[in-house]
Parts: C-alpha cells; structure tokens; sequence
C-alpha cells in the first residue's frame, strides 16, 4: 500500500514555515549566533542587530514603534501577558478590574477570563454575536461607557473567519479611555493592521500564522499602559487553552 498524499488546508492553524525564513533561522542557530545581550564584540552586536531589524520589520508591518515589542514564544503566552499583566496591575491597588470579551474569542482569551473570574479575580462581561459572529458595536459602546478596565476583541475569527472592524472599535474604547486589547494571531499578514493608529493597547501576533517558526510572538503594548510581568495562576496546567 503506497503513501498517500496530503493536501494542507488549514493555513488558520498553522502554515509551513518560508524557506526564505526557514534559511534565516538556520544561520542564526548554526553560523550566525550570538547572545544579543552581550555585545561590544562582533558576534554580540550582530545578533543584537538582528533582533533589532526584526523588531523594526514587525513594527513597519502592524505601525507600531519597535520599544513597544515584547517578543514572547506566541500567542497564547502574549494573551495570558495582556490579560494577567492588565489583573496583576489592577491587583497591586487592591481592585478587581472588569473585562469585558467577545463570546468567540479564542480559547487561549476564553479560558484565561474564565479561570480569573471563577478564582474571583475579575467581573467578566460576554459580548453577545450574531449567527455570523459578528458583534454590535453599540454594545460595545454601552459597556465601555459604563466602565472598563479591558476590552478584548479578535481581529479575525479563527473558526468561522468573521473579521471585526478593530478601527471603529478602537475608536469606542478610546473615547471612554477603555483600554483595548486585540488578538490579531488571525489578521496579521493578511489583513491591515495600523497598532498606532487604530486606538489599540495591546496587540497579540503569532509567528507560525504567517510562515515563521513555532515559537515566536509577541505582543505589542502601550508604554503608557502599566503591565506586570509576573502573570502566573496557580494550577495553571487546568485552567488554560491549548497554544494558539
């Protein structure tokens, strides 16, 4: 019985990664290695060159400043840093934020809501979507008008595909000052996304959605919106999704 041949569809999943890509990473791993944290010799100012130049072609992709990436291993770990870091912070002042999500946001947003509220760490809002998934922008704009301390919306569905329009949504938190957090793991490298522009806070991207390795990510914050970086829930193991 002979192999059969496979056909891969699912590019929402996960894509191969470019030659071109795959060709960079080599010579970064086997010739063109350094630690970009020890420089003022060749081999450290090399690699730090590196991460410099790919933090700028991010930056010219999405139109955001390159100070403002924070590469992390995807994202899922660029989710649980915008939505726990946003927790933490509000915790240090002995308050309990109000986040509010979309009812099909991905599970890696989904199930860390989820976990913070049944620990009574948050109030959770649901915004409710259409058969379309589509969302109702004056809902949006009613709950941010009451008050929010995060408001998280995909740019782009992973299931069903639907694309939110993230500028109008942008626009609505940042009339109430809500800041806003968007997974675009969906949107980036197919579809515009202006990060200064847009009113957005905090953006999640995923390198293995569009040609790079698995493994890589990042997430794109404000300077200006506080974030702690120590964002871990205990017993972690049962309450987060599988790795967007």
């Amino acid at each position: 019985m002979g192999l059969c041949s496979v056909i891969y569809l699912d590019y929402h999943a996960t894509t191969p990664v470019d030659p071109r890509v795959a060709e960079t990473v080599m010579a970064a791993m086997m010739t063109q290695f350094g630690n970009a944290s020890s420089v003022d010799h060749v081999v450290g100012d090399r690699s730090r060159e590196a991460v410099a130049q790919a933090k700028q072609e991010i930056a010219d992709l999405v139109n955001c400043r390159p100070k403002e990436i924070i590469f992390t291993s995807g994202a899922t770990e660029s989710i649980n840093l915008a939505i726990q870091g946003t927790v933490l912070h509000h915790e240090k002042k002995d308050k309990i934020p109000c986040i509010a999500i979309s009812a099909v946001e991905h599970k890696a947003v989904l199930d860390t809501c989820h976990a913070l509220e049944k620990q009574g760490r948050i109030e959770l809002i649901s915004l409710p979507v259409d058969a379309q998934a589509n969302l109702n922008l004056n809902d949006i704009e009613r709950v941010c008008r009451q008050g929010l301390d995060l408001l998280c919306i995909m740019a782009a569905n992973n299931e069903v595909g639907t694309i939110y329009p993230i500028e109008l949504i942008g626009a609505i938190a940042k009339r109430y000052s809500v800041p806003f957090f968007c997974d675009a793991s969906q949107a980036i490298g197919k579809i515009p996304m202006n990060f200064a522009d847009w009113g957005i806070t905090l953006l999640a991207m995923s390198g293995h959605k569009l040609y790079a390795p698995q493994g890589i990510g990042a997430l794109i914050r404000k300077t200006d919106h506080p974030l702690n970086s120590f964002c871990l829930v205990e017993d972690s193991s049962k309450d987060y999704a599988p790795a967007h």
